[in-house]
């Protein structure tokens, strides 16, 4: 998977819509790949469905 794809999964209720995944993608900064180390392995708005995930599941 590059970064440019989001992968296939099952969605969680605090996903981001298209539609708001729309209105902040400009906001968001691209990964940071750096020679010699791991390329990104994960996109975006992967990462900030991820922190919605926490801050609203209040997980740990």
């Amino acid at each position: 998977m590059g970064i440019d794809e989001r992968p296939s999964r099952q969605g969680y209720p605090s996903d981001l819509a298209d539609a708001e995944g729309d209105l902040i993608a400009e906001l968001l900064p691209p990964p940071i790949w750096i020679l010699n180390l791991q390329e990104p392995k994960f996109h975006p708005r992967e990462i900030m469905n991820a922190v919605r995930y926490c801050t609203r599941t209040g997980c740990s």
